[in-house]
C-alpha cells in the first residue's frame, strides 16, 4: 500500500475508534525511565485526534524539566521554542496550540522527543500527514536524543513504506 492509502486506512481506524476509553499517556510517559532522566522534554501539543500528553507539561514542570514545544515559523515550518508553565497559548497555523510568545530553542537540548504520528510501524517508521513538517523539525535533535512515538494501540501497522527523508523512532509507547 502507498503512504496515501495507509492515511485513508488511519481516518476509519481514527473514526472506529474514536468512542473507545482514554488511556493517560502523560502518566505511562512520566514512568519511563527515560522520562525520569531527562533534563529537558520535547513534546508535541496534542490536536483532538492524537494521544493526549497535555497533562505531561506539569509533570516537567513539578519535577524541574524544561520543555520545547513545536511552534510554525510562519514560513511553512516547525521549530522549537521553550514553554513556560503558564504560557498563555494561541492556535497555530496548523490548527495545534503554541505559546502565544516564542522563546525559539535548538532541537539539540532535547534529551527525549515525544512525537505524534498517523501511524507507526513495529520498526519504528512513522507516517505522519504527508507534509515533512515533523520529519524537517525532527532532524535538529541530537543523535543521541531519544525519538518517542507516542500511539494508540490501533495506530500500530505490521509496515508502513518508508523514504530517505522519513525519521525513524527509537521508541513506540502505545496503549
Amino acid at each position: 500500500m502507498a503512504k496515501k492509502e495507509y492515511r485513508r486506512l488511519a481516518g476509519i481506524l481514527r473514526k472506529e475508534h474514536s468512542s473507545d476509553p482514554r488511556p493517560d499517556f502523560a502518566a505511562a510517559v512520566a514512568r519511563m525511565d527515560l522520562f525520569k532522566r531527562a533534563t529537558c522534554v520535547a513534546m508535541y501539543m496534542p490536536m483532538a485526534s492524537e494521544p493526549d500528553i497535555g497533562r505531561l507539561r506539569d509533570v516537567c514542570r513539578l519535577s524541574g524539566k524544561r520543555v520545547l514545544v513545536p511552534v510554525s515559523d510562519g514560513a511553512g515550518a516547525y521549530r522549537f521554542s521553550h514553554i513556560a508553565p503558564d504560557a498563555l497559548l494561541r492556535i497555530g497555523a496548523f490548527g495545534v496550540e503554541e505559546p502565544e510568545v516564542c522563546d525559539y530553542a535548538g532541537g539539540e537540548e532535547a534529551d527525549i522527543c515525544l512525537v505524534p504520528g498517523v501511524l507507526f510501524d513495529k520498526s519504528g517508521n512513522r507516517l505522519g500527514h504527508g507534509r515533512g513538517y515533523y520529519d524537517r523539525l525532527l532532524t535538529s535533535l541530537r543523535c543521541d536524543c531519544v525519538k518517542i512515538g507516542v500511539a494508540f494501540s490501533w495506530q500500530i501497522v505490521p509496515k508502513l513504506p518508508c523514504e530517505p527523508h522519513d525519521v525513524l523512532m527509537d521508541e513506540i509507547l502505545s496503549l
